[in-house]
C-alpha cells in the first residue's frame, strides 16, 4: 500500500494520509477506492491459488497467479499487481492518444508507417499460405512487428518523447549516491525531467519534429533509455514489454484498417499524475480504407 500511494500520489501521499476520507479531494478518493478494489481482487486470487482452490483458466494463468506461486508474502504480491494495474492502464491509453494525434497530423509519416505494416502482414500471410496453415494479422508477435516495422515502434517512442506520459519519475537517493561526481544526500528526491530531455537538441536533432525513424537510428536508445522512459536498472518498469505490445498492436491494426484524420482542434496537454488530453479531448476521424488495401 505504501509503495502504491507513493507512486500514485507522490509527495501528497503523506499529507492526504492524515486527512479524513471526507476531506480528501474527490480525485484522490476515487484513486483510493480503485486501489482497494484492485487489492481486494488480488488478495482473493492469491488466496484461491495458495489454498489449491478452483479457478478459471484466465485467473490461473494471470500475472497475479504467477506471483502467488512465488515465495513472496501476500502483501508483496498485492503491491506488485496493484502497482502494475494503476501505473499501466492510463499510461498506455494516453500514449496511444498522443501517437494517434501525431499520425493524424503527419499524413506522410502515417502513410509510411501504414505501408510498413501492410508489408509485414502480407509477408506473414504469404508464409502461412505457403506452409498450408491459416493465419491472421492479429497473430503477428511483437518480435515480428518490431523486426519488420521499426517505424511503428518509432511512433510509440516519439509520442513518449514529445508528450511524455509520466513527465517525472521521482526516486529516493540511497546512501553514497553521486551524480557526475556530485554527492546526493541520502533520502533526497531525484527525478529526471523528461520534457527537457525529449527536447534537448544535443540528444535529438530537430527535437520538435515528429520523426519515427529516430528509434531505428538509435537516438532513443534501447526501450527509450535516453529519456529514461521506462526507468533503468533493477527498478525498470515491469510493464515495459506489455506497454510496447499493447501500443504496437493497437497502432498496427488501426493503420491496417483505417486512414486517421484530425476531427477537431489540437488537443491540449493536461497533467496530474499522467500527461493526457483529458480536459480538451482528442477528436479523430477513422476513415475505412478502400477494399483491397487492408
Amino acid at each position: 500500500d505504501g509503495m502504491v500511494k507513493h507512486q500514485v500520489l507522490g509527495p501528497l501521499a503523506h499529507l492526504l494520509g492524515w486527512l479524513p476520507a471526507w476531506a480528501r479531494p474527490r480525485y484522490w478518493r476515487r484513486v483510493e477506492e480503485a486501489r482497494r478494489l484492485y487489492a481486494g481482487t488480488a488478495e482473493a486470487i492469491v488466496g484461491r491459488i495458495r489454498c489449491g482452490g478452483e479457478a478459471s483458466g484466465p485467473v490461473v494463468s494471470s500475472f497475479c497467479a504467477t506471483l502467488s506461486r512465488a515465495t513472496w508474502s501476500v502483501e508483496e504480491v498485492v503491491d506488485e499487481v496493484v502497482g502494475l494495474l494503476l501505473a499501466g492502464h492510463e499510461t498506455s491509453s494516453n500514449t496511444a492518444c498522443w501517437a494517434l494525434h501525431l499520425l493524424a497530423t503527419s499524413q506522410p509519416q502515417q502513410e509510411r508507417c501504414r505501408a510498413e505494416v501492410d508489408r509485414a502482414f502480407e509477408s506473414a500471410e504469404a508464409k502461412s499460405e505457403a506452409a498450408g496453415t491459416s493465419s491472421s494479422p492479429t497473430r503477428l508477435s511483437l518480435g515480428e512487428l518490431e523486426a519488420s516495422c521499426p517505424l511503428l515502434l518509432g511512433c510509440v517512442y516519439e509520442a513518449l518523447r514529445l508528450f511524455p506520459t509520466v513527465p517525472t519519475t521521482p526516486h529516493i537517493a540511497p546512501r553514497g549516491a553521486q551524480l557526475h561526481g556530485l554527492p546526493i544526500p541520502e533520502g533526497c528526491p531525484v527525478s529526471p525531467n523528461k520534457v527537457a530531455l525529449g527536447l534537448d537538441p544535443n540528444l535529438f536533432s530537430h527535437p520538435y519534429a515528429f520523426d519515427p525513424e529516430r528509434y531505428a537510428r538509435g537516438e532513443h536508445g534501447p526501450h527509450g533509455a535516453a529519456l529514461a522512459t521506462f526507468g533503468a536498472g533493477p527498478r525498470i518498469c515491469v510493464g515495459l514489454r506489455l506497454a510496447e505490445t499493447e501500443l504496437c498492436a493497437l497502432l498496427a491494426l488501426l493503420l491496417r484498417r483505417f486512414e486517421i484524420e484530425p476531427a477537431g482542434p489540437a488537443p491540449r496537454e493536461w497533467c496530474a499524475v499522467t500527461n493526457s488530453p483529458r480536459q480538451s479531448g482528442l477528436s479523430l476521424r477513422l476513415v475505412p480504407r478502400e477494399w483491397g488495401k487492408g
